[in-house]
């Protein structure tokens, strides 16, 4: 008996405690027990990427990164490593005392119970975080080999803070909850930044058992558990005598009292599951089978997915929406693929295609670049056929007018004379981006493309990633119950247009927004370049836009392909799309917003100011401007009179320094494009049509 519990108990604590942690970081874990351990760069993935995980028919979601260092209480990081690990600034990922101490413990209640007993492991902040985030839930001596290999890992990837945050983020808790946030709004009703030194102590006594110390269903077990970590807070000088009384007193009448809630704060229902979705869906079209319990590492912001899933719901009203955000690289950020995905679980961001509308026009300009068009000739604002066809959106379309023109204000007839001429050409360039065009290239700039809004948003991605058309993946990988790698998607871009066609192109994209029919995607925080569109009778409405950081794109339509009145793609998805950027750059540190060039794109050009991005702005900006230079004669004549322009030179100055920068500001907007109306364009002659009658397809109009 006693050999077998030296052997069970005894050794493995010292070979833990004594064994240098290097030796047991380069493989130890690997062979006995076949279980594969992340290392380079998977591991930096996985330490800043959202998880879904399956276990034992469990599924949940975990994100070491939603929230960051400072947005946690100090009294609750001190908390948890005067509960779980004093030693957690010292050491390096093992704490070698804590394991040996661990180690006796087991031997000593095993020798009195004669029989084995691990209760105590000695696991650190650190090994506690790498078995949430990468390992199983079984007990025993290979998971904490495989702890032990993987915390020295984490530590040379991640600072202290960081290591401390993540776990902060994912600790298992009650009722099926991972996170200090969740179960903060859960039981207190605030988030987690705002509980107070009682409060923090009840979250951190509850582990690492916390059904079992649930306040409300075993208040006197919770109060206890409570207490003994304020009194090891008060050990280690982190807390006073007179904060300990306090917060005891308090626990007492909150936990004992039932009067937990303090606050209306719910508990965030976060809507993963169209990711999850996406997620398992490539990893099932790549091979990898996920019929026993697995982790997706992916690529989900579960900021930008909340923001994505919120803005859809937004703007579907009583028909349905999508909305998916991708990196111009093809990371999928966030999607949405209906207004409710419990009454609906079709996601119709991938699963389903829909007409482009005008969003097509963006292929005629790849090829009218690569086939050397000239960008200044100007295209007849005439219809192709008899009946007005193809009908224009707009009174800004009544003349002709370049390419780059009509794609500002979507105009059906340039296009459509453009694509005419461009014929198989176009064809071939809708085949390169892996559409299906239509039998008709006149139809390409018209709607005629059923594409997806995630294929829609990966197209426009191209133009962002230097002509790249970017393999679409959510995945980082994925991992099977042993830690095997079941897939990881490739990362190569097809080239579908040159360098500079992507960036002829990506100026073209800024027009709609500037100056066009997409002004209501305009963001405050980031330069946007996008396209509307809008198809036959309102069916479908459309926008995809980009910033430097991301594309975007949203769709409202209605299943019975019915026709929606007053829906278009100016309207509620463009608003969308500035919404969600808006929310995005708002979180970002100073000096980090979207006013670069989209990643990959080259190109030299000049950037509008972000802020002067519409009409009304532009209108604000003269009124402020002109506000100033009258409030300076004002101040000035109530405190010198007239005679301060003749008797000090100093009196010129407020009255220069205002026409300076009214005269900057002006030169400024006229540089942006402000016109008080377009200029008139002189009509082409008229251009021969093509001899021999050529049968035009019937089309719908769009926008």
């Amino acid at each position: 008996m006693r050999r077998m519990l030296l052997a069970g108990v005894l050794l493995p604590g010292l070979i833990f405690a004594f064994a240098p942690a290097s030796y047991l970081s380069r493989g130890l874990a690997f062979t006995p027990w076949g279980f594969a351990l992340p290392s380079g760069e998977m591991l930096r993935e996985a330490l800043r990427s959202c998880q879904f995980v399956r276990y034992s028919g469990r599924e949940y979601t975990l994100c070491p990164q939603r929230l960051g260092y400072r947005d946690f209480p100090k009294h609750l990081a001190n908390a948890l490593i005067a509960s779980e690990d004093r030693a957690f600034f010292a050491h390096h990922g093992i704490d070698k005392r804590a394991i040996l101490h661990a180690a006796l413990t087991n031997l000593g209640r095993s020798l009195r119970e004669r029989r084995v007993v691990t209760r105590r492991g000695g696991s650190t902040i650190t090994q506690q975080f790498a078995r949430t985030l990468f390992l199983d839930e079984r007990a025993g001596f290979g998971r904490k080999l495989e702890e032990v290999a993987l915390a020295p890992r984490i530590e040379a990837a991640l600072s202290k803070r960081q290591i401390l945050a993540g776990y902060m983020n994912i600790v298992p808790h009650a009722r099926g909850m991972n996170g200090f946030d969740a179960a903060a709004r859960h039981f207190f009703g605030v988030p987690v930044g705002s509980v107070d030194l009682a409060e923090a102590a009840l979250l951190v006594g509850m582990l690492p058992a916390p059904n079992d110390r649930d306040p409300v269903r075993r208040p006197e077990p919770a109060y206890e558990a409570a207490v003994r970590v304020l009194e090891r807070m008060q050990d280690q000088g982190m807390i006073g005598g007179a904060d300990l009384k306090r917060a005891e007193s308090l626990l007492r009448s909150r936990i004992l009292g039932r009067k937990l809630k303090r606050g209306r704060t719910a508990r965030r229902h976060e809507e993963t599951r169209p990711y999850r979705d996406l997620a398992v869906a490539e990893a099932k079209q790549n091979g990898a089978s996920l019929d026993d319990d697995y982790r997706l590492i992916s690529h989900m912001d579960p900021g930008l997915q909340d923001r994505i899933v919120n803005a859809t719901r937004r703007i579907a009203g009583r028909y349905q929406a999508a909305g998916v955000f991708i990196r111009p690289t093809g990371e999928v950020l966030g999607i949405a693929g209906s207004r409710d995905y419990v009454e609906s679980s079709l996601n119709r961001a991938f699963q389903s295609t829909q007409p482009i509308g005008s969003t097509g026009k963006l292929f005629v300009l790849v090829a009218a670049h690569e086939n050397a068009l000239d960008p200044k000739r100007q295209f007849s604002d005439r219809p192709l056929r008899d009946g007005g066809w193809p009908a224009e959106p707009n009174r800004q379309c009544r003349h002709d007018m370049t390419l780059a023109q009509a794609f500002a204000e979507s105009c059906n007839r340039p296009f459509a004379w453009a694509a005419v001429e461009l014929e198989n050409k176009l064809t071939r360039v809708v085949n390169r981006f892996e559409l299906k065009p239509p039998d008709a290239p006149v139809l390409v700039p018209l709607g005629g493309i059923e594409a997806s809004p995630l294929m829609l948003a990966r197209s426009y991605a191209a133009v962002a990633n230097d002509g790249g058309l970017p393999p679409v993946r959510a995945l980082v990988a994925a991992l099977g119950r042993a830690g095997n790698i079941l897939h990881t998607p490739s990362t190569d871009a097809q080239r579908v247009m040159s360098s500079e066609a992507a960036a002829a192109v990506l100026r073209t994209l800024r027009a709609p927004v500037h100056h066009g029919t997409a002004r209501h995607a305009a963001s405050r925080r980031a330069v946007v370049y996008g396209k509307t569109g809008t198809t036959t009778g309102n069916q479908d409405a459309l926008f995809v836009g980009m910033t430097k950081d991301f594309v975007g794109a949203f769709w409202v339509g209605a299943d019975n392909n019915r026709s929606m009145r007053g829906v278009v793609g100016s309207g509620a998805p463009a608003k969308a799309f500035a919404r969600v950027t808006d929310a995005y750059y708002a979180t970002k540190p100073k000096g980090a917003g979207g006013g670069d060039r989209p990643s990959g794109s080259i190109g030299s050009w000049r950037w509008s100011l972000g802020i002067l991005q519409n009409r009304e702005h532009r209108y604000y900006a003269l009124a402020g401007f002109a506000a100033l230079m009258i409030a300076t004669f004002w101040l000035q004549y109530r405190r010198s009179g007239m005679g301060w322009l003749v008797r000090s030179k100093f009196g010129m100055q407020p009255l220069a320094l205002t026409v300076v920068v009214l005269w900057r500001a002006l030169r400024k907007l006229r540089f942006m494009g402000w016109r008080s109306k377009p200029r008139p364009l002189l009509p082409p002659p008229p251009r021969p049509l093509p001899r021999g009658p050529r049968p035009l397809p019937q089309g719908p109009r769009h926008r």
